[in-house]
């Protein structure tokens, strides 16, 4: 199993729809700036390391506080992390034959992250 902790806290889905009601763009942008803080933390932490599919992940989120439903939180992150994989090349893509599905928990801390075990080759 691999274990990456993503440092901070990241935007939300209802942000990302508030970006994208602005314009394309703006969500795009949005989107974009997320998934690149991750892909940094990945190369710090996993390097040049592939994964090898079929893989579930499982996602620890630890928030400042409670203001944002957990949906908001998980939906998003999911997607910026999984499209994050893809760019740095540690999987080829994201589909169905590579991932078999996520686990979430939810926690308030003072030191906000996202910690996610990938278990690999899941059968």
């Amino acid at each position: 199993m691999k274990r990456v902790v993503i440092k901070g806290e990241f935007s939300n889905m209802n942000e990302f729809i508030r970006e994208n009601r602005s314009g394309w763009n703006a969500g795009n942008s949005l989107k974009h700036r997320e998934q690149n803080r991750v892909l940094i933390q990945l190369r710090q932490q996993l390097r040049t390391m592939k994964l090898t599919p079929p893989l579930f992940i499982h996602f620890r989120y630890y928030r400042s506080n409670r203001r944002v439903d957990p949906d908001n939180i998980e939906t998003f992150f999911h997607k910026i992390f999984m499209d994050a994989l893809v760019q740095g090349d540690y999987i080829r893509n994201d589909g169905w034959q590579t991932v078999l599905g996520f686990h979430d928990r939810f926690y308030v801390d003072s030191d906000p992250k996202v910690v996610v075990e990938i278990e690999e080759e899941v059968t």
